[in-house]
């Protein structure tokens, strides 16, 4: 019986970040695959270099097991980065009732099917495992910015439009109240002229009253110019020759 029916094995290969002078790991996940008790055991071609735990066991049916295997601190660089150093996971149908022990002699008896798996391994250099989460980070910072850029666009937006409709409603009030303000300032230019005829004399009285007039008729004279010459304008038919 083949390791693929009793076990399913993930990841296929061992990937393991190099770095020189610092320990690395990685994990393998033995998942039972048997209605009946399975038995394991992991071994390397280069027992010195790496620490696996546990390297043997029994599953029992539908079970996983972690297997944590730790790459001792490298020393130095291998040619081209390339290792050659292999994995290989044994399995066999046990009982119930077997220990661990006692299932190290199974994988040595022929009369029992045991199934072979090889794992490879590969050195990952730290650039390429950041690479993803980098990418990761420039994506969720640029949806950030533009998600502020438009919040920016719809708030200035909105202060423009409440500019434009408080100006609005100022301008209309202004128009509104001028003429209340006229009429205000007409009745007390008349005051200020009855309580001058009772304490100055005929001629500063009559020398205030002209003046007051003489700026009344030019300010009318000015608004109504201007009004005239704006209908003037708009009523102005051009000639066809």
């Amino acid at each position: 019986m083949s390791i693929e029916k009793l076990l399913v094995i993930e990841p296929q290969e061992l990937s393991f970040r190099f770095e020189l002078m610092k320990n690395a790991s990685c994990t393998i996940q033995l998942c039972s695959n048997s209605s009946r008790h399975v038995a394991f055991k992991v071994m390397t071609t280069s027992p010195e270099k790496y620490f696996v735990r546990p390297n043997n066991g029994i599953l029992s049916p539908g079970s996983t097991c972690d297997v944590e295997v730790i790459m001792r601190a490298p020393e130095e660089v291998p040619p081209n980065m390339e290792c050659k150093d292999k994995f290989l996971i044994k399995s066999v149908l046990a009982s119930p009732d077997d220990t661990v022990a006692r299932t190290r002699k199974l994988f040595n008896d022929r009369a029992h099917a045991v199934g072979d798996y090889k794992l490879r391994v590969v050195y990952v250099l730290p650039q390429q495992q950041q690479s993803p989460n980098l990418d990761i980070e420039r994506s969720s910072s640029s949806t950030q910015l533009e998600g502020k850029n438009e919040w920016l666009a719809d708030n200035l937006y909105m202060k423009a439009v409440a500019v434009l409709f408080s100006s609005l409603i100022i301008l209309y009030l202004i128009m509104r109240i001028l003429p209340v303000i006229w009429s205000w300032m007409f009745v007390v230019t008349f005051f200020v002229i009855k309580m001058a005829k009772r304490l100055v004399s005929d001629s500063v009285e009559d020398w205030v009253v002209k003046t007051l007039v003489y700026i009344c008729v030019h300010f009318f004279t000015v608004v109504f110019q201007r009004k005239g010459s704006r209908s003037g304008r708009e009523t102005e038919v051009p000639v066809v020759g």
